[in-house]
C-alpha cells in the first residue's frame, strides 16, 4: 500500500475514536440474553463479509474478476473511512485499494464502487419501509422514504448522473473517460447479494434488540437498520451517521411499541454492536492483505469468463 493510504486508515481510525468519545457510545448496557447476543454477532461477521462479496461480484460484472480476499483487505481495511468527515474514502478507499493491487484505473473503479453502495442504500430503504408498512408507521415515515428511495433509483438506473460525471471529469481534468455502467439487468443479478446482506443485517439487529430487552419484539424490528444505516450513510457530513443512524433507530423503535428509554439504550449500544462488526472485518481485512499469493485479477475477456478468482 502507498504511505498516503496508510496514514488514511490511521486518520480514520483517530477520527473514529473522538466522535465515540465525544457522543459518549462507549457504554455496555444491560444484557437479557447471552445467547441471543452471541447469534447477533455472528450474523453481524457474516453481514460484513456478504459486504466485501456484493463488492466482489459487482466487480465481476464489470468484467473484473478479482480474488476474493483482496475484496476483504479492500472493505476491511477502509472500513473506518465513514468517520472521516465528507465520507469521501468510503467509496474510493476500496477501489484505490484494488487499484493499486491490479493495476486498474481508480477512476473506473471508483464508478463500480459508487455502484455498489448506491444499490446497497436502494435495497437497505425498501427493507426499511416494509418494517415501517408492517409497524403502521407509513404516515409518519412514507413520503421521507419514497423521496429517498425515487433520488436513488434515477440516479442507478438513469443515465444522466453518469454522463454528467464524464461531462465534469473531461471539463476541469481535460481529460476523456468513461465510466463502466451496470446495466439494469446486471444490477438485478447481484440484487441476490445484497438481499443476503440486508437480510444478515436486520435479523442481527432483531437478535441484538431481543438481547438488550425482556419484552417480546416482532421480528420486523430488525428492518430498521438497514433503514436506520442508510439514513445515516446518507448523512454525508456526519461522520459515520454518528448521531443520525441513533435518532433513527430511536423513532423506529418507539413505533414498534418500546418505550424511549429503552429504545434510546438500544440505539446508543448499537453503535459500540456495529463498531465491534467493524474491528472484526478491519482484522480480516489486514490478515487477508497479509496472505501471500500471486492473485491473476487483470481485466478478462468472455474467453476468459472461467475463472472465478478463487
Amino acid at each position: 500500500m502507498k504511505p498516503w493510504f496508510k496514514y488514511s486508515v490511521y486518520v480514520s481510525l483517530l477520527f473514529l475514536f473522538i466522535g465515540l468519545n465525544q457522543a459518549d457510545y462507549l457504554v455496555v448496557p444491560e444484557i437479557y440474553s447471552i445467547f441471543d447476543l452471541i447469534v447477533s454477532f455472528i450474523l453481524l461477521f457474516g453481514c460484513f463479509i456478504g459486504g466485501a462479496i456484493c463488492w466482489r461480484e459487482v466487480l465481476r460484472k464489470n468484467q473484473y474478476y478479482i480474488q476474493v480476499r483482496e475484496c476483504l483487505a479492500s472493505v476491511g481495511l477502509t472500513v473506518f473511512a465513514k468517520y472521516l468527515p465528507g465520507k469521501v474514502l468510503t467509496i474510493i478507499g476500496r477501489a484505490v485499494y484494488i487499484g493499486e493491487k491490479n493495476s486498474i484505473p481508480v477512476h473506473k473503479l471508483s464508478s463500480i464502487s459508487l455502484d455498489v453502495q448506491l444499490i446497497t442504500l436502494w435495497l437497505g430503504l425498501i427493507f426499511g419501509a416494509l418494517g415501517i408498512f408492517l409497524l403502521g408507521g407509513v404516515r409518519i415515515w412514507g413520503w421521507l422514504i419514497l423521496l429517498l428511495w425515487v433520488g436513488l433509483t434515477a440516479t442507478i438506473f438513469c443515465e444522466l448522473p453518469r454522463s454528467s460525471a464524464e461531462y465534469l471529469i473531461e471539463k476541469f481534468l481535460k481529460k476523456t473517460v468513461t465510466l463502466p455502467r451496470l446495466g439494469t439487468k446486471s444490477i438485478f443479478a447481484v440484487l441476490p447479494w445484497f438481499f443476503i446482506y440486508w437480510t444478515l443485517s436486520s435479523l442481527s439487529f432483531y437478535m441484538l434488540v431481543n438481547s438488550l430487552t425482556s419484552i417480546d419484539v416482532p421480528l420486523s424490528v430488525g428492518l430498521g437498520f438497514p433503514l436506520a444505516g442508510s439514513i445515516g450513510v446518507m448523512a454525508f457530513i456526519v461522520p459515520g451517521g454518528l448521531g443520525v443512524r441513533e435518532g433513527a433507530l430511536i423513532a423506529y423503535l418507539s413505533l414498534a411499541g418500546l418505550s424511549i428509554p429503552v429504545a434510546t439504550t438500544i440505539s446508543i449500544s448499537s453503535r459500540l454492536w456495529y463498531l465491534t462488526g467493524e474491528v472484526f472485518i478491519f482484522f480480516v481485512g489486514w490478515i487477508a492483505n497479509n496472505i501471500s499469493g500471486c492473485p491473476r485479477t487483470e481485466k478478462l475477456d468472455q474467453s476468459d469468463s472461467k475463472y472465478l478468482g478463487l
